[in-house]
């Protein structure tokens, strides 16, 4: 699967410089470096008015866009937005983990990432992931996104969610064209 991703960071006045995305580091001890979704390289998914309002939001309206081609193998992707068997995977280690490990109940989700990765560098084979996708639905979708199933009950589906996409390393095989699209 292939997907355009938006990364959006601060324009430091260097973009010819900047040939990789930012690494965003989980910083356990400080719950403000809790990372969404642990250390990692974020993107978001095809969502280029997400990416101007964190580049606004959170750079001062001083930022840079950068555009991607993230190739998103089967093997190392896990995608918590549209693949199910990765969904179940994740909720059975987690059910499995907290076990054993009931502190596990108290982590977000980074704190977990991080576990998962740290395990997966002990045993190989058990956090082969490279790229996971997730929805974070703090964003209410807005009404022109919603299209209802049927006119008799509530159910619907939003057809402008907030994606975002974690990548744990960054390599030609899981990023290509990486270029500026937006400066301000």
């Amino acid at each position: 699967m292939k997907i355009t991703g938006y990364h959006t960071c601060k324009n430091t006045g260097n973009a010819e410089e900047i040939t990789e995305p930012f690494h965003s580091r989980h910083i356990e001890d400080d719950e403000k470096k809790h990372k969404f979704l642990g250390s990692g390289y974020y993107f978001w998914d095809f969502h280029l008015t997400i990416a101007k309002w964190y580049g606004n939001t959170f750079y001062r309206r001083n930022y840079y866009i950068f555009e991607a081609e993230i190739n998103a193998k089967e093997a190392v992707f896990l995608d918590l937005v549209g693949n199910r068997k990765s969904m179940v995977w994740f909720q059975k280690m987690y059910d499995r983990l907290s076990l054993d490990m009931p502190e596990i109940n108290t982590w977000k989700i980074g704190t977990f990432v991080e576990y998962l990765k740290r395990r997966g560098t002990e045993i190989e084979g058990f956090f082969p992931y490279k790229i996971i996708r997730v929805v974070d639905y703090k964003f209410a979708p807005k009404e022109k996104d919603i299209f209802k199933f049927t006119k008799q009950n509530a159910s619907y589906t939003n057809l402008n969610p907030v994606i975002i996409v974690c990548l744990t390393e960054i390599n030609d095989d899981l990023v290509s064209d990486f270029k500026l699209i937006f400066e301000k």
